[in-house]
């Protein structure tokens, strides 16, 4: 717990506070509350400004937290006014989240591995069976003269082809193959040649991360990314980018697009920012989105590198 006065600076913290964040009291007392929490948009803030008048507030959010070593910190923020004879101040108490999405994140993981699993019986049933099926096609094809039976023919491969290519594309939908081991923006790719093909949307990737995300990373960034994507295809662009990077202990993507059908300057609809947002706190991470400038609104999002550093539970 802690207590701060109308210019957010700190008067007291409690032991739970300091065993939390790294700090004594003494170390914090007179510096302001949004130097340890409020790094990161994530779907909502906690506004702590204080008025000085209306009746009792009471705010809750969800953040992210620094310690005193730089680590990052999920955190729910809960904060309520109270009136004293010097004044307003706010009562703050925050719990640790670490817990909570690092068990998100293993349950996200699994469910991946099942969407993989799903995504290779398709591949080593179907598929090799249209790929079979094809195969005994161009042999009859050989011993056939008739014309109507050649149209047939054709008729058949075309069908077989349309769904091959159906059931690649609801592969890549369902586990990228990148995923496994090309790495992150192989997946991506994969996924804009989909996007590509479903939209007719040029599309371009920028990869300047300088190591791989671990696969829990890996796929939470895949998630995000195609959330995001097939979000900003419903505006109808004419291009799409994607741009990975490695910051602050995590990585970022940039994503912007230049339609504006349904969105006006806006990225995608607010029900799509909403989910997009969630998705990444649920990693620890945040989403940005950004007005339109010009040609492009743009989306930024983080996610941390791994599961945070510090345990607690509340302070």
């Amino acid at each position: 717990m802690a207590i701060v006065g109308a210019n957010d600076e700190f008067r007291f913290v409690n032991a739970a506070w300091e065993t939390l964040f790294g700090y004594r009291e003494a170390e914090l007392v007179g510096h302001q509350i949004t130097s340890l929490i409020g790094d990161g948009p994530l779907v909502n803030g906690i506004p702590f400004a204080l008025p000085s008048n209306g009746r009792v507030q009471r705010d809750r959010a969800e953040m992210i937290g620094r310690t005193k070593d730089g680590s990052w910190l999920p955190i729910d923020v809960s904060a309520m006014r109270h009136e004293t004879p010097v004044g307003s101040v706010r009562v703050v108490i925050v719990r640790d989240m670490t817990e909570r999405w690092q068990d998100e994140d293993v349950s996200q993981s699994a469910h991946e591995l099942d969407r993989k699993r799903i995504a290779d019986e398709i591949h080593d049933g179907s598929i090799q069976s249209i790929t079979a099926a094809s195969l005994r096609l161009q042999q009859l094809r050989r011993g056939a003269s008739d014309p109507a039976d050649l149209q047939i023919l054709t008729t058949i491969e075309d069908l077989l082809e349309m769904t091959s290519v159906g059931l690649r594309e609801l592969m890549v939908k369902l586990h990228a193959p990148g995923l496994d081991g090309l790495g992150l923006a192989t997946a991506i790719r994969e996924l804009l040649d989909v996007l590509r093909a479903d939209h007719g949307v040029s599309t371009e990737v920028h990869n300047r991360l300088r190591h791989q995300p671990p696969f829990q990373r890996r796929v939470t960034l895949f998630r995000v990314a195609e959330d995001a994507l097939r979000a900003a295809c419903t505006a109808r662009p004419s291009q799409v980018v994607v741009e990975m990077d490695d910051h602050n202990h995590g990585f970022l993507l940039g994503l912007q697009h230049d339609g504006i059908v349904d969105v006006g300057r806006e990225f995608a609809s607010l029900a799509d920012r909403t989910r997009i947002a969630v998705r990444a706190r649920l990693a620890g991470g945040w989403a940005r989105f950004d007005r339109r400038v010009g040609r492009h609104a743009r989306a930024s999002i983080w996610i941390p590198s791994d599961g945070a550093a510090v345990q607690g539970s509340a302070a």
